[in-house]
C-alpha cells in the first residue's frame, strides 16, 4: 500500500474508533443521587454545598420517613412526627438540613440499641423555628439520645464517618452555620432530649392571627 492511501485507510479508521468511543460513553447512564441517609456518613467536606433558600421547615421534617427509612429500618426505630405549625419558614440549603436530620438518627440508632420511637416536636418559639428529637428505647430507657449526644459532644472528637461523635460535631456545625444551635434540653412535654433552634423568616401565626408570609432572611 503506497504512502497516501496508507495514510487514508489509517485516518479513517481511527476515527471510526473515535466515534465508537463517543457512543460508548453517552450509552453509559449518570449514576442516580445518592439517598440523604447514606450522604449523613460522608465526610463534612463532601457534603452538598447548595445556596440558600426560602424553606418549609416543616416539609423537610415529613420527608424524613422517606430520607431515613434505611436508617429507621436497619435500627428498629419507629419515627413519630409531632408538628404542631402549618408552616416553618427559614432560610437554609435544604439538602444540608436533611443530612443534618439524617445525623440525628443515626446518633438514635446507636443510643436505641434494642429499636424504639424517636419522637420529633416541631413548633415556633418567638422567632425560631425549634425541633425537639425525644426516644423511647423499646427496653424502656428513655432520654439516652441526650445522653449520647452530651457524652459525644464533651469528649474527645471522633472522626470516623458515621461514628456518634462525627455526627455529633456536623450537627452543631450546620446549625452555627444556618445562625442556630443544637443542644440537650427538655421539650415542653418534660422529656429530655436533643433540641434544634434555628432563626424563622417570619414569625409564624398560630390559631388566632391571619397568616404571615414568609421574609427572605437575606
Amino acid at each position: 500500500m503506497t504512502g497516501p492511501h496508507f495514510l487514508a485507510a489509517f485516518s479513517a479508521t481511527a476515527l471510526m474508533v473515535f466515534w465508537r468511543m463517543l457512543e460508548t460513553r453517552a450509552a453509559v447512564p449518570a449514576s442516580p443521587p445518592k439517598p440523604v441517609a447514606q450522604m449523613a456518613t460522608e465526610p463534612a467536606a463532601q457534603m452538598a454545598m447548595e445556596p440558600r433558600v426560602d424553606t418549609d421547615l416543616i416539609q423537610l421534617l415529613r420527608a424524613m420517613p422517606g430520607d431515613c427509612s434505611a436508617l429507621l429500618q436497619r435500627g428498629g426505630i419507629a419515627l413519630q412526627l409531632q408538628l404542631t405549625c402549618a408552616a416553618l419558614p427559614v432560610f437554609v440549603q435544604q439538602t444540608v438540613i436533611r443530612q443534618l436530620l439524617a445525623q440525628v438518627v443515626t446518633i438514635a440508632t446507636h443510643a436505641m440499641k434494642n429499636g424504639g420511637t424517636l419522637k420529633v416536636l416541631a413548633r415556633a418559639e418567638g422567632e425560631q423555628a425549634v425541633v425537639h428529637f425525644m426516644d423511647a428505647g423499646a427496653d424502656g430507657e428513655y432520654a439516652a439520645l441526650a445522653r449520647l449526644f452530651l457524652r459525644a459532644s464533651n469528649g474527645p472528637r471522633e472522626s470516623a464517618h458515621g461514628s456518634v461523635g462525627a455526627c455529633a460535631a456536623t450537627c452543631q456545625r450546620v446549625a452555627n452555620e444556618h445562625g442556630g444551635r443544637v443542644y440537650v434540653a427538655p421539650a415542653p412535654t418534660g422529656e429530655l432530649g436533643l433540641t434544634l433552634r434555628l432563626p424563622l423568616c417570619a414569625l409564624v401565626a398560630n390559631a388566632s392571627t391571619p397568616a404571615v408570609e414568609a421574609t427572605p432572611c437575606r
